[in-house]
């Protein structure tokens, strides 16, 4: 995924919150939307960038998926929001149960 995410609406967001960190203030609902397809489809350690509306660049790497417990899977995940001159990362575990959203680690 590069430039702009074609995320559709029949994608669930990943859950609000899930970074805790400068980068959420970036994400849009769509923005959500798109980092579930990365978590969902990508391949481990493959960059996805998108450009998101405050004109920032997102990036998005995801890790390999860690073990299940149960229904709940887990995934690493980077992500970096380039905006001018600033630089805001970060290195969280997004988990989901079943099918749901991803979220951040509960």
């Amino acid at each position: 995924m590069s430039g702009s995410c074609a995320a559709s609406e029949v994608v669930e967001p990943a859950a609000p919150g899930i970074f805790g960190s400068e980068v959420d203030g970036h994400l849009s609902e769509h923005d959500l939307r798109c980092l579930s397809m990365v978590l969902n489809e990508a391949e481990p350690a493959r960059t996805a960038r998108w450009t998101l509306a405050d004109g920032a660049l997102m990036l998005v790497t995801p890790g390999r998926e860690r073990g299940t417990r149960g229904l709940r899977s887990c995934r690493d995940l980077r992500a970096t929001v380039l905006e001018g001159m600033e630089t805001d990362t970060a290195y969280v575990t997004a988990c989901r149960v079943g099918t749901g959203p991803w979220g951040p680690v509960s």
